[in-house]
């Protein structure tokens, strides 16, 4: 599966980007609650995604950063930049609740992740709305968190061609309805969003 990542100047035209749909129910179950978003890339800024999901008065209790917000009801954005280098095989994730609690930290697999450091977890404005019947999640992906993680401090920005690796996905791992939605199919005998190896390939446009 492959997305097509559209440059764009300002954050008013992202909803010119492309639909992706998180409707892979790798996992079962009967609550499927649609979900779908968009990415695009701002040209030196970062990558700006924005995700909903059609649930009506949904709840959340976690407000400590990098707590686990997957355990309610949650939409996650992974990415792995730089997939051909393969001494460099890190990947990051980005997991919100309705109440905008962020989780966000980066490493090469589910163990031994670690967290952003503050001013960058702040530069990627995470911000959840809820609406009469769904609920929105904002994020950035800044140049200088890709820059921070992977150790590449000459990139100042991505071009046309580009590419890289990404997954989104909607969650309640306990809360019920229990739930687990993907963008990708992910074949793993048990829910697991950490499988780099079923992420969708992105191009930048």
């Amino acid at each position: 599966m492959e997305y097509l990542v559209k440059t764009i100047e300002n954050r008013d035209q992202l909803d010119q980007c492309e639909l992706f749909y998180v409707d892979q129910y790798n996992w079962g179950g009967d609550y499927r609650p649609k979900t779908y978003g968009r990415m695009g890339y701002w040209k030196n800024h970062g990558f700006l995604v924005e995700m909903t999901t059609e649930e009506k008065n949904p709840t959340g209790v976690c407000t400590e950063p990098d707590g686990m917000v997957c355990r309610e009801t949650a939409m996650e954005a992974f990415f792995q930049f730089f997939p051909k280098d393969c001494e460099n095989q890190i990947y990051l994730n980005f997991e919100a609740n309705v109440l905008g609690t962020l989780h966000a930290k980066y490493g090469r697999s589910r163990k031994d992740r670690q967290p952003l450091p503050m001013n960058l977890r702040d530069a990627c404005g995470c911000r959840c709305r809820i609406l009469e019947n769904c609920w929105k999640m904002e994020i950035m992906v800044p140049i200088e968190v890709i820059d921070y993680v992977y150790g590449k401090n000459e990139v100042t920005g991505f071009e046309s061609g580009d590419s890289f690796k990404c997954n989104f996905y909607k969650i309640s791992d306990t809360q019920e309805p229990v739930h687990f939605g993907s963008f990708t199919e992910i074949k793993s005998e048990n829910p697991d969003f950490h499988l780099p190896e079923y992420f969708a390939d992105a191009m930048i446009g």
